[in-house]
């Protein structure tokens, strides 16, 4: 009998815990006007800001406009696609039919790592995974590359280029000796090094890359990073909106997840920045779910004995908690029992207030940002990417609820998803650059033709 009091006990405090000492909650209405606040503040000062060198969102200009181009001028066309992001790469040859990329042949998928000593280890590191067989058959196919990290847009004799600030990029990713150099010309000068020939090149963020058409006003990427592109005077601008920091913290989980990352990273706490991205993010999402239940059963011992493992590399734990799928949960956790229905009911509670903030704040930046660029738009289209925004219950809901708080009826939303289904679908990205890259290079040989 003590023992089940203790259990109930310990119940009632937890979730006391999670609210009055966590403040584990969303946002009020006068919390996200401040964060709108700030972050247009950002935008205006940075959109007036070329230096890349200042931390925190950039506002990166890309030196890319929509693309404007019919599909059937396009048909036929070919590009090479490369998707560098978080530790997954993609390589394969896209051709337009029918007004989108239909891959021709396989699209190699593999996991890499994150950390290079220099460009050239990085540059044969694709060479090995499959590119360099492609090169070979196709001579004459320009490259698409989706780069999903900072840099600046610059144009170049071969092509779009991007110049990178810093050697240390997002998501943990380092490439040494990149800092200050442009990745398309370093990538020519070790092709030819390599006894390959030089290739015309198209490189882009995977957020920038959703923006497909003259029509689409945002895009807006929720996966295992957060970014928001926008168009501004006929250009897009990729925001870096994940690395704002606008939002409180949560106490003490916060310090935590900072600890954890310096030491991932081999550095101290204090060189690690505080982000927005942090509780908006695949990445970090699950990892903080993980670090709420440790400090749980620190305090409760009663809570959560069974469960194995808390270290969720993505928010797909989160996903299935709101979902009410179990046994999945089971096995997140590594636990052989059922999670109990108390525990449950915290897992709940913890899982819909992560998941209303991430949803919070990607709509707070997103207003802000459309304060600043189109501010006399009232009805824009979005294009969407991600588990998170796409799959995650309840998100794409608070999503619209937190825009139509902040501007009442004054701003009219569509969200648009991507049109390859089933398992093409995980090729998203590699094939809107494939599509950006041919509708740039085309609209080139139209103005060069024309003289």
């Amino acid at each position: 009998m003590i023992r089940k009091e203790k259990d109930i006990a310990d119940t009632i405090f937890s979730k006391e815990y999670l609210s009055n000492v966590l403040k584990l909650r969303s946002f009020n209405l006068k919390e996200l006007q401040s964060i709108v606040e700030q972050y247009e503040t950002i935008a205006r000062e940075k959109l007036d800001i070329r230096s890349t060198k200042e931390p925190g969102p950039l506002m990166l200009r890309t030196s890319i406009q929509p693309p404007e181009l019919e599909a059937k001028l396009l048909e036929g066309k070919q590009a090479i696609g490369i998707d560098i992001g978080g530790t997954n790469l993609r390589i394969g040859v896209g051709q337009i039919k029918g007004g989108k990329i239909e891959p021709q042949g396989e699209i190699i998928k593999r996991e890499i790592k994150i950390k290079y000593r220099s460009t050239d280890e990085f540059f044969q590191m694709l060479l090995d995974n499959g590119l360099s067989d492609i090169l070979k058959e196709n001579p004459d196919i320009p490259l698409a590359c989706i780069f999903s990290f900072p840099g600046t847009g610059i144009v170049t004799n071969d092509g779009l280029d991007q110049t990178i600030p810093r050697d240390e990029l997002t998501k943990e990713w380092e490439i040494r000796g990149i800092a200050g150099k442009n990745l398309g010309e370093e990538l020519n000068n070790f092709l030819e090094k390599n006894g390959l020939r030089k290739r015309k090149y198209f490189i882009a963020n995977d957020t920038v890359a959703l923006i497909k058409d003259k029509e689409t006003d945002f895009g807006v990427v929720c996966a295992s990073g957060f970014n928001l592109s926008a168009v501004f005077k006929d250009e897009i601008i990729n925001s870096e909106s994940g690395s704002a920091n606008t939002a409180a913290n949560i106490p003490v989980i916060t310090d935590k997840l900072l600890n954890l990352i310096a030491k991932e990273e081999n550095k101290p706490v204090d060189q690690i920045p505080i982000r927005d991205e942090y509780r908006i993010s695949g990445k970090y999402l699950g990892r903080t779910l993980g670090l709420i239940i440790d400090e749980l059963r620190s305090k409760y011992p009663s809570l959560f004995k069974r469960v194995k493992n808390t270290d969720f590399l993505k928010s797909f734990v989160i996903s299935d908690i709101l979902s009410g799928r179990w046994e999945k949960v089971k096995r997140h956790f590594g636990s052989k029992d059922n999670i109990g229905t108390p525990e449950r009911e915290i897992l709940i509670q913890i899982a819909s207030s992560l998941r209303d903030v991430s949803a919070q704040l990607v709509a707070a930046h997103l207003v802000a940002l459309h304060s600043v660029t189109m501010p006399d738009k009232n009805k824009i289209i979005i294009s969407s990417d991600g588990p998170i925004i796409q799959n995650m219950p309840g998100w794409k809901e608070m999503f619209l609820e937190t825009i139509k708080s902040l501007t009442g009826e004054g701003l009219e939303v569509k969200i648009i998803e991507t049109p390859y289904q089933g398992k093409m679908k995980e090729y998203r990205g590699i094939f809107d650059v494939m599509y950006q890259a041919i509708d740039y290079f085309a609209r080139k040989e139209i103005l060069k033709s024309e003289g």
